[in-house]
């Protein structure tokens, strides 16, 4: 036998060079082995990754949220943005938005916290101190390649005033984020 030739007279050529390697086809992987009747090796049939995950140098892995937030409305000094007006106190103006966080991975995710951190404004604090966090009880679901809007209010004894928020997530592979967003709160 020389060159893949069999007793036989038949002629094969390696399809992969070392058995036991591996490569990604699709989403899912295959191996270099041999599969059929001739001594050359071949790579096998796909075998696919799990529905959250992706093939990466022939192995299955789980895979990661990919994130984006935006503000999707306000701040205004109205409660226009989908949250419930309040009555800040003497003094203080209340500014009203919302939040969108979107996933385009195909993973989805839980926000479980937030936590506000707000730049200097005179001698004055915009309410609790800073940083405030905010934990969701129920947290907010982001569906496998959706979004969820989160409406925020909050107030302040002076404006314009920037804000931070943080937010805290986890995916359903249990991979941990941290998303900031930074705006000017100002009417």
């Amino acid at each position: 036998m020389s060159n893949g030739c069999e007793v036989s007279g038949t002629c094969c050529t390696n399809e992969c060079s070392t058995s036991g390697a591996k490569q990604c086809s699709g989403n899912g992987y295959q191996t270099c082995g041999n599969y059929d009747a001739d001594s050359c090796l071949e790579w096998s049939s796909v075998t696919s990754c799990g529905t959250y995950q992706q093939c990466t140098n022939g192995v299955c892995v789980n895979k990661v949220a990919q994130l984006t937030i935006t503000k999707e409305c306000g701040p205004y000094c109205s409660a226009i943005c989908g949250g419930a007006a309040f009555t800040p106190p003497s003094g203080a103006t209340a500014f009203y938005y919302s939040i969108k966080i979107s996933e385009t991975n195909g993973v989805g995710a839980r926000v479980t916290q937030k936590c506000r951190d707000y730049a200097a404004c005179g001698s004055y604090i915009a309410g609790p101190a800073s940083p405030y966090c905010i934990s969701y009880s129920p947290v907010k679901t982001i569906p496998a390649g959706g979004n969820v809007v989160i409406p925020g209010a909050i107030y302040s004894y002076c404006y314009p005033r920037v804000l931070t928020e943080t937010y805290y997530i986890t995916d359903d592979n249990g991979n941990s984020f941290t998303q900031p967003i930074t705006f000017t709160l100002n009417c």
